[in-house]
């Protein structure tokens, strides 16, 4: 009951099809932590809709165990918004602009570097479509966390799955290293090079992509030219 006390509805509904699809079991204890799902091998399986760094001492513990760790990240391509009065009556109902991609969901990942070239370590991008349910206040207030920067006249109260549109899985050093242009990969590179090979929503991303693959041990630096740190794949 503790474990799932604030379980938000996508993250009890990714973890109810995962377990379903690989057989698995949910709320499980592992050494000193409670594992999502393990499946029918043995395997853990994490469910984390917020920042998978989060999930780095879970990971250090399932490898030194010789256990394989999967987590499921979902990146949402498309946002609807409901937001609803103090009544819980639906005022308003909208697309956010915002889109995200394995690109945009880089940045979640810099804590667990250190991992990425271990086969038995798994990352999968779920992407979904989602619809983000807030409640409107009638003044600006603040969240219990204090996170906001301004005050805003309403706060969220959950996210649920509309519909899930495929899987990226990374596991092993090609994988990750895929995500660099493949023009890319048989010479040097910057963080330019890989910015302009990338479409326009994922470029903005090339700093923190190389910053990720040098700190997994993928890539190599080579030498300063100028502003920019020239790469190439480590042999």
């Amino acid at each position: 009951m503790i474990n799932t006390y604030n379980e938000s509805n996508l993250h009890k509904t990714l973890k109810i099809l995962y377990a379903q699809k690989h057989n698995g079991t949910t709320e499980i204890p592992f050494k000193n932590f409670i594992a999502d799902i393990i499946d029918e091998k043995g395997n853990i399986i994490e469910i984390q809709t917020g920042d998978p760094s989060r999930l780095k001492e879970k990971v250090r513990v399932a490898l030194e165990n010789k256990t394989k760790i999967t987590i499921v990240h979902p990146v949402a391509l498309e946002k609807i918004i409901e937001t609803y009065d103090e009544n819980k009556k639906l005022v308003s109902k909208r697309k956010s602009p915002k889109r995200c991609s394995v690109y945009s969901a880089l940045d979640g990942l810099t804590g667990l570097a250190p991992f990425l070239s271990d086969r038995k370590f798994t990352v999968i991008f779920l992407e979904v479509i989602i619809c983000e349910q807030r409640i409107k206040t009638a003044e600006p207030v603040q969240l219990k966390n204090k996170s906001r920067h301004f005050k805003k006249a309403w706060y969220k109260t959950g996210k649920k799955l509309l519909e899930i549109k495929g899987e990226n899985i990374f596991n092993g050093k090609k994988s990750w290293l895929s995500l660099i242009p493949h023009e890319l990969l048989k010479g040097e590179f910057s963080s330019k090079d890989v910015r302009e090979k990338l479409d326009k929503a994922s470029s903005p991303y090339a700093n923190v992509l190389l910053w990720l693959l040098f700190h997994g041990g993928l890539i190599s630096f080579i030498r300063t030219e100028g502003r920019f740190k020239i790469y190439s794949i480590k042999k």
